[in-house]
């Protein structure tokens, strides 16, 4: 490269690429600069960025001034702002009011801020013996905003300053097009600083590109980024990339002839951007808009077994079901868009069935934040060619809640594997899924995960992992449905008595910890007898999911069967009530209207003795009656029962027929 430029821990890999830092002394300050952050400032403070410039930005919170400041200018109108926690959600309160595009920073410190003062004498100590030499490729300081030349510079005392002060990218990559740069490509794992660096060539004609993309690394994804610049005539050195001798090959002229003989395609317009959507860079959600009514966000999709193949894996009897799993990973992604990563509760009200031809519409909407920020969230379907609401099925319906800001500690059985103390369970996961089957569970392989298992107690522990070939696809995920369904199937082991076709029906306290795992170690325990507690954790320990509890229901294989499935999970029990051992006749009253309990508790508040029960008779009176102004009326009742006081010593009894 011409010149070298970083944005700020990036800077510490610029100053290698440069020639100006060793790579021991870089390794040095990351692996420092991590232990130091991580042991105190971690758990105090937050950042997050905000499309504003950075003079509006700082003073749109001159409010909590000396509690948050303008860390990191990265563009003409995108900047991040760091400081105390509580400071920094009320701000981002009311940014959000505002209209102001924002979004959180996946940390819990504070960057760029006064936090990091209370670090400078071990950052010193530690960094005494840096010297930095003289850059071999021009470097930009991104802390002084001035070129760096000499040995010396990039000293101990300038990483700190780095972590310190303000990140000043967006003024550097301003220098660097005023002295007639015209190609910038970003070192990284996935480009995202090129839009503030396109922003600021306002409309020059200057490239902008990266080296590698989120899912897409490695020599293969090099190389054409590569090419990418070489068809945009930037020389590149093939020499210094390709591994074996290169050779020049024939290639036919016309394809790559500069002038056409065809006229112009107009610009394709079936791309989320061109419809006024967001793409989600997600394999279950095609696009993201937001809700400038009421401040949420509705994502939309289409899934079908062509698009979609490994979804077939997943049948019950002879019926393909999207997995309840992937509700979950729907509402978390969702929650994402909007600021909530935790998933504090979310009812399987039906589950979605994808028939054998064609696909099913899917959308998932997030309402506004409630003062405490929490949000509802929805999922339903339509099958294709379905017009109008009818044609929608509400499948799930929860509450999601924002994202803790400090990551769990790593579970201690979870860090030391196998667990201590556990005794195996004797499995193979060939004769375990073949022993489902005979249960109306068709897993195929995608789904049949289930490696190992322990028991202790009244604990279980579990090895989960994708076929090899889904590891890739795991890292698209937060946490493939594939995974923590394999990870639901230790509910098998905790089972007793007569055999039923369970599924997923209600999820609580479901928090996210870490994102692309295609291996589990999961500890799960039994709350209750058809509930499951389960965390998860990676093949070192550290936390990836918890579920404070997952409730299943029983379904018969026939109502699945029916169109859309609706409603199955629901149903309808008889739960006997205790008799006392004693019973004394108790003096009874009939009625049947909400006036009458009025009456009857405010003769209770006027000393009136009260009966031991009253008896309301829910069923319809005659012809013209319907079960639905039975339950009209008997709602009433129940509301007036609630809200009237000083019936607490009555029991209401609510007789009925045919149910």
């Amino acid at each position: 490269p011409d010149a070298v430029v970083g944005h700020s821990q990036g800077e510490i890999a610029a100053a290698c690429v440069a020639g100006a830092l060793t790579l021991d002394d870089a390794a040095r300050i990351v692996a420092v600069r991590s232990q130091v952050i991580a042991e105190r400032l971690s758990g105090h403070g937050g950042m997050v960025a905000v499309s504003l410039p950075e003079a509006e930005a700082a003073k749109r919170i001159a409010a909590w001034d000396g509690r948050i400041e303008v860390a990191a200018v990265n563009g003409p109108s995108s900047v991040v702002i760091a400081g105390d926690a509580d400071a920094l959600d009320e701000a981002l309160d009311a940014l959000k009011a505002d209209g102001v595009r924002v979004r959180r920073v996946a940390v819990d410190y504070a960057s760029h801020t006064h936090h990091v003062e209370a670090v400078e004498t071990p950052l010193a100590e530690a960094f005494a013996d840096i010297r930095g030499r003289a850059p071999l490729v021009p470097f930009h300081s991104a802390v002084t905003g001035e070129w760096v030349r000499e040995a010396g510079v990039l000293d101990g005392g300038y990483w700190y300053r780095n972590l310190r002060g303000q990140v000043r990218f967006g003024p550097a990559v301003t220098g660097l097009l005023a002295a007639g740069h015209t190609v910038f490509v970003e070192a990284g794992a996935h480009p995202v600083l090129a839009p503030a660096i396109s922003e600021a060539a306002d409309g020059a004609d200057v490239l902008v590109t990266g080296t590698l993309r989120r899912d897409d690394g490695g020599p293969r994804r090099l190389l054409a980024s590569l090419a990418e610049l070489f068809v945009k005539d930037v020389p590149v050195d093939w020499t210094g990339v390709l591994t074996t001798p290169a050779r020049p090959v024939e290639l036919p002229t016309y394809a790559f002839d500069h002038q056409h003989y065809w006229l112009p395609a107009p610009a394709a317009a079936g791309d989320a951007a061109s419809l006024g959507l967001a793409g989600a860079d997600h394999p279950l959600i095609g696009a993201v808009v937001e809700t400038p009514d009421t401040g949420g966000v509705l994502c939309t999709s289409r899934l079908s077994l062509r698009t979609h193949p490994w979804l077939a894996d997943h049948a019950v009897g002879d019926v393909v079901l999207l997995p309840g799993t992937a509700l979950v990973e729907l509402a978390v992604r969702a929650g994402d868009e909007a600021g909530c990563a935790g998933l504090d509760e979310l009812v399987i009200e039906a589950p979605l069935i994808l028939p054998d031809k064609g696909g099913v519409r899917v959308q998932v909407a997030v309402g506004g934040p409630d003062d405490q920020g929490d949000r509802t969230v929805t999922i339903h379907s339509a099958r294709d060619g379905a017009a109008g609401a009818d044609g929608w099925t509400r499948h799930a319906t929860g509450v999601l809640t924002p994202a803790p800001r400090t990551r769990p500690a790593a579970h201690p059985d979870l860090t030391t594997w196998p667990p201590p103390g556990a005794e195996p369970v004797e499995v193979t996961p060939e004769d375990f899924y073949a022993g489902l089957r005979e249960h109306d569970y068709r897993y195929g392989p995608v789904f049949r995960g289930l490696r190992a298992v322990w028991r202790r107690d009244g604990e279980l522990f579990a090895e989960i992992a994708l076929p090899e070939q889904q590891h890739a696809a795991a890292s698209e995920f937060g946490l493939h449905p594939a995974l923590l369904d394999a990870a639901l199937h230790t509910k098998a082991f905790l089972s007793s008595g007569e055999h039923r076709t369970m599924l997923p029906f209600a999820w609580n306290g479901v928090t996210l910890h870490a994102s692309g795992a295609a291996t589990l170690r999961i500890r799960v325990t039994q709350p209750a007898p058809e509930a499951l507690s389960l965390e998860a954790a990676d093949e070192t320990g550290s936390p990836v999911l918890s579920a404070r509890s997952l409730v299943f229901r029983p379904v018969a294989a026939e109502q699945l069967r029916t169109e859309g499935g609706g409603d199955v999970l629901f149903g309808v029990d008889w739960v006997p009530l205790p008799r006392p051992e004693d019973p004394e006749p108790p003096t009874w009253l009939r009625l049947s209207t909400a006036e009458e309990v009025a009456t009857l508790a405010e003769d209770s508040a006027d000393g009136a003795g009260l009966p031991g029960a009253v008896v309301l008779e829910a069923v319809t009176a005659g012809p013209d009656d319907t079960p639905l102004a039975v339950t009209d009326r008997t709602l009433e009742v129940v509301q007036t029962w609630l809200a009237g006081g000083g019936l607490e010593d009555t029991r209401l009894v609510v007789v009925t027929r045919g149910a």
